[in-house]
C-alpha cells in the first residue's frame, strides 16, 4: 500500500521543514539569552575528605544536616587541595544563591572525576562510578546540566569528586 500524497505537497511539505530549521535556530539564541543567567558559585565553599569505602553512609549523614559540621573547612576557587595519601574522595559543599531565572540549573564545568552531586539529601546528579580497581568510570556528558528545584535557594549542594591520583584537585 502506498500512501497518496502529490509531488506538489511533498515538496511544500519539505520547504516548510527547511523554514522551520533556519527560522527557530534564529529565534532560539534571543529566547534563550533572555532566560539564561550565568553566576558563577566560586565563594563560601567548604571542603572535607573521605574514603570510598564510608561513603554511602557518610553522605547520608552530611546532606541531612541543615548545617555543615565543624569539621568541613573553607574553600577558595581557584585553590589547589593536597590530598591525603589514604584519601580517594573529596566532598565540596555550597550553599546555593538566589538566582533570578525561570528554570534554575547548574552548568557544570571543570570538575574533574564527578562522581555525584546532592541538593541537601537528594541525589540529583551522577557523574560516574569508581571500580573495585578504583577506575573511575564517566556515566554522563563531561559538561553537565543540572536541573534544580524550585525550592533549591539556601540548600546546601553537596559534590563528591574521586581523586585519581595525587596531582588532581577540584579546580575552577
Amino acid at each position: 500500500m502506498r500512501l497518496g500524497i502529490s509531488r506538489s505537497a511533498f515538496l511544500c511539505l519539505c520547504g516548510l521543514a527547511l523554514l522551520l530549521a533556519v527560522i527557530m535556530p534564529l529565534r532560539a539564541p534571543a529566547a534563550l539569552a533572555s532566560a539564561t543567567i550565568s553566576l558563577p558559585i566560586k565563594q563560601d565553599w567548604y571542603y572535607r575528605w573521605s574514603d570510598l569505602a564510608n561513603d554511602a553512609e557518610q553522605a547520608l549523614t552530611w546532606t541531612r544536616a541543615p548545617q555543615l559540621a565543624a569539621d568541613w573547612q573553607p574553600f577558595e576557587f581557584p585553590s589547589l587541595l593536597t590530598p591525603p595519601s589514604d584519601q580517594q574522595t573529596v566532598w565540596l559543599a555550597v550553599r546555593l544563591p538566589e538566582i533570578q531565572t525561570t528554570h534554575p540549573s547548574l552548568h557544570i564545568q571543570n570538575a574533574p572525576y564527578l562522581l555525584d552531586m546532592y541538593l541537601q539529601e537528594r541525589l540529583i546528579f551522577v557523574g560516574g562510578t569508581v571500580n573495585a580497581a578504583g577506575e573511575w568510570r564517566h556515566s554522563e556528558g563531561y559538561f553537565p546540566i543540572v536541573p534544580l528545584p524550585p525550592n533549591y535557594v539556601g540548600q546546601l549542594l553537596f559534590v563528591r569528586l574521586h581523586i585519581h591520583d595525587q596531582t588532581r584537585s577540584p579546580r575552577s
